[in-house]
């Protein structure tokens, strides 16, 4: 007689990281998403209307009951939204919930119920004397960082810094850089991943880039934190505002298939080296013109036979693989070129003119 088991655990950690496969895939996952803010501010009204009540029920005994005007201040508070700078009035009994710090409990909290009601708790023993900045910088001196060296956190902020500068955008890079070096990551792993981004998205459009980014690991290996921060910042700031060609990165993913087509195609005879009187005898080298010693351009098969009609490195300017996105550069002209077309579209119309 057989017995199902079943296992249920629960983790904050990355399943796929952290499970071998052959586990992964006996199991069935579910994942738990943040709380809107919404939801935050739904949990947070209901937790000060409870102590409200609580405090209300100690000033009654005291005959010292709230006005109504107070207590339409307290909703007001909670009920409107945090962002916006009209909301006036405060609790009557924690003068320091102001919106701002409202607005600092759902971000602080990151969509966990428990973190903002441990921050809540803060607010409330504080003094009611405590100026608003200095609640708020107290409230983020206890907020722990959720970042991981090892986990999802770590992965998914170097590919977000790593897209940013694919895409340009410097200010998002620089914050993303910003987050995980604060957070407290290494920098040479910053360093290593810009390296690779240097050939990889910048490439052939600036030679200048690569050497840039080596000296950049170079200067964080000799110079550390916290200074070396300042030389990621201006590999950053350089490689997000430098041109960006993938040709080179393109070429070699085209060549790498079609070298695994078949590892064993033999090198053509002419492309092949005779450094032996035998060698030479049997038709190495064979064939081929040695290109400086022509004042014009020679002609060699370097190619096997089975690819040379193949063309691995494109010409420059060369679009025939590329996709065109109308919705998607209608949206780039409206959010990042002010509204202005971009000029690229002149250049595309008059190739398409050209009979």
């Amino acid at each position: 007689m057989t017995e199902n088991t079943q296992m249920i655990g629960a983790t904050t950690e990355n399943p796929s990281f952290k499970l071998t496969g052959a586990l992964m895939s006996r199991c069935r996952v579910f994942t738990l998403e943040r709380l809107t803010d919404e939801d935050m501010r739904s949990i947070i009204s209901r937790a000060v209307k409870c102590l409200s009540c609580t405090t209300e029920s100690i000033a009654s005994s005291a005959s010292q009951q709230p006005s109504s005007s107070q207590g339409s201040d307290q909703l007001s508070v909670i009920q409107g939204s945090a962002e916006s700078s009209d909301i006036e009035g405060q609790h009557p009994f924690c003068p320091q919930l102001t919106p701002r710090v409202i607005a600092s409990l759902i971000s602080l909290s990151a969509g966990d119920a428990r973190t903002a009601l441990s921050l809540l708790d803060l607010v409330f023993a504080s003094k009611n004397s405590i100026q608003e900045d200095e609640l708020l910088a107290s409230l983020r001196q206890s907020v722990s960082c959720s970042y991981d060296r090892t986990g999802e956190s770590h992965y998914d902020m170097i590919s977000a810094l790593h897209k940013s500068v694919r895409g340009s955008q410097g200010n998002a890079a620089m914050y993303w850089l910003a987050r995980m070096l604060t957070a407290g990551e290494d920098p040479l792993f910053v360093a290593r991943r810009m390296v690779v981004c240097a050939s990889e998205d910048i490439g052939l459009a600036d030679n200048h880039a690569l050497p840039l980014a080596i000296a950049t690991f170079h200067a964080c290996q000799q110079v550390g934190m916290p200074e070396c921060r300042i030389n990621l910042a201006h590999l950053v700031a350089y490689l997000a505002e430098a041109p960006k060609s993938t040709r080179a990165y393109e070429a070699y993913n085209s060549a790498e298939v079609a070298a695994k087509v078949d590892v064993n195609v033999p090198v053509p005879m002419a492309m092949r080296n005779a450094p032996t009187s035998l060698m030479k005898e049997l038709g190495y080298s064979e064939g081929y013109r040695y290109n400086p010693r022509y004042a014009h351009p020679i002609h060699n098969d370097y190619l096997p036979p089975a690819f040379r009609e193949e063309t691995f490195l494109k010409e420059p300017g060369d679009m025939s693989n590329k996709i065109w996105d109308e919705d998607g550069l209608v949206k780039w002209e409206q959010v990042c070129n002010g509204g202005r077309p971009w000029p690229g579209r002149a250049l595309r119309r008059r190739s398409q003119s050209v009979p």
